[in-house]
Formats: C-alpha cells, structure tokens, sequence
C-alpha cells in the first residue's frame, strides 16, 4: 500500500475518532473553555512527542513567527466557538457545516489573490451551501439557530487561519508546527476567559478521561496524518479521499449511535458535499 494511502485512512478513522469522543465529552462539560484548552494541550503533547519523526527545520526571519501567532488567534477563536457547536448539533450535521472553510477559502482566493475563476469551484461552493441548507430545512422552515451561525463563523476563522499561515507551514518540522497550533490557542482561551487552574481540575474529574484522551490524541494525529498525506500523495487526489469522513459519521451515527433523525437529507446532502469537493478539485 502506499503510504500516502495509508495516512489517509488515518485521517479519517483518528477524524472519526475525535469528533465522536468531542461529542461525548461536550455532554458532560463543565465550562466549554476548559474543555476545549484541555484537548488541545492534549493534542499538542502527543504533536511533540512525534517531532523527532519528521525533519526537523525552523525558519529565520521573525516575520514568520507572527504571521503563526496571528494564525492561532483565528485558530483559537475556531475551537473554542466548535465546541460550544458539538454541544448542539450532531456529527454528521457538524462535519458537513465545517465544508464552509472550503467555500470561503475559494472566494477569497478570487477577489483577494485573484486566482482564476473556474466554473467547476464555483458549482462546488454552491453545492456546499445547498446540502447545508437541506440538513437544516425542517417541516417547511429553514431552522437557523445560534449552533448554525456559530458554526459559520468557526469555518469563517478556520479559512483565514488556513490563510495566514498557508505558505509558512511547510518552512516548520511538521510535528511542532502542528503542536504550536493548538498549545498557543489553548493558552489564548485560557487568558481570554479566565480559566483558573481549579476550573481545569474540576473539567478534568468531571469528564471521562479515555474519552479526553482519545480527543486529545486523535485531533493531533488527524491533522498529522492528513497533511503527511498532502506531502506523500497528490493534492487533487488525497484532499477529495479525506472528505469522505463526512459519509463515514453519517454511517457512524446510523449504524453505531442508531441515528435515524433525517437520514435521508443527511446522506444527500454528504453525497453532495462529496462531489462538491470533487468538483472543488477538479
């Protein structure tokens, strides 16, 4: 098999992983801060404990580090709103509004580093916000609550972090830079709201810890995998591959969580979003 093959049905079973276990640890929370500073220091110990298995580099001009830092604003801001979400909505419901991120990273590319427009990524982006507009049209009425609006502006922060720090990831020992990128948020949310050290505490006996775990490792071996692949394979190919962890927590919540609440519309709009991001790649 080819390790690029490999690394992404990783992504997908440690996507799967995290977003199930988030889910699960959301229900029993606490404080949303704590929680989400908890996995994410988590995350970034097991990302430094895999640093010596890629190459270790690191940039020189400072410029470089605050682009980061200005990147893990956005990137703070994107999780800790994502699990005020998890808490209302459900997986299969929550992996399809992430695609927005795909949508907004598009248009942004058109009118602000004016890339060439292609008919093909805009259907794309269309089909994206038709397949949301599906999961949330209920009885006749479209059901726009806070979880939806918060969700869209998680993805909003989640493209522009992506932005920012685009072209100087690859200037990083992959491991660490992924590390930086949720220790540093971590640290943020905790000053922004004041999380003290008993808050912390009283998450931590409050939450089933294999399931904080488990969140913690998967998230980091998620992004590893994922972006291991977009080294190891092709683009065009692997980015379409990962989407599948959309069907695969639709599947996950029909057949394990026996989720049977608009099946239907959830399959559809996965199967849209799926050859939206196909079309995305084209």
């Amino acid at each position: 098999m080819n390790i690029w093959i490999f690394l992404v049905i990783s992504h997908i079973v440690f996507y799967t992983a995290y977003n199930q276990s988030y889910k699960l640890l959301t229900e029993s929370m606490k404080h949303p801060g704590a929680l989400t500073a908890l996995i994410e220091l988590i995350g970034g110990a097991v990302c430094l404990f895999m640093v010596p298995f890629f190459e270790i580099r690191f940039p020189q001009q400072l410029s470089v580090y605050f682009f980061l830092l200005l990147a893990c604003v956005f990137y703070a801001l994107n999780d800790r709103l994502c699990t005020t979400v998890r808490e209302g909505m459900d997986m299969s419901v929550y992996t399809i509004i992430k695609q927005f991120s795909t949508v907004f990273m598009i248009f942004a590319g058109i009118f602000f580093f004016k890339e060439e427009f292609v008919w093909s990524k805009i259907v794309g982006a269309f089909l994206i916000v038709f397949s949301n507009v599906l999961v949330f049209f209920k009885k006749g009425k479209f059901r726009l609550d806070k979880y939806v609006l918060l969700g869209l502006l998680a993805s909003l922060c989640a493209a522009i972090a992506l932005f920012i720090d685009v072209n100087y990831s690859e200037q990083f020992n992959l491991s660490f830079y992924i590390a930086f990128t949720l220790v540093v948020p971590a640290l943020m949310i905790m000053i922004a709201e004041r999380i003290k050290m008993k808050e912390m505490k009283t998450e931590i006996h409050s939450c089933n810890m294999k399931l904080l775990f488990i969140a913690g490792g998967a998230g980091a071996l998620m992004t590893i995998s994922k972006l291991a692949a977009f080294q190891y394979g092709e683009v065009i190919i692997v980015a379409p591959l990962c989407s599948l962890v959309i069907m695969v927590n639709v599947l996950f919540e029909i057949i394990v969580l026996k989720e049977k609440a608009d099946l239907a519309k959830k399959i559809i709009a996965g199967l849209l979003v799926l050859i939206s991001i196909w079309l995305i790649q084209m």
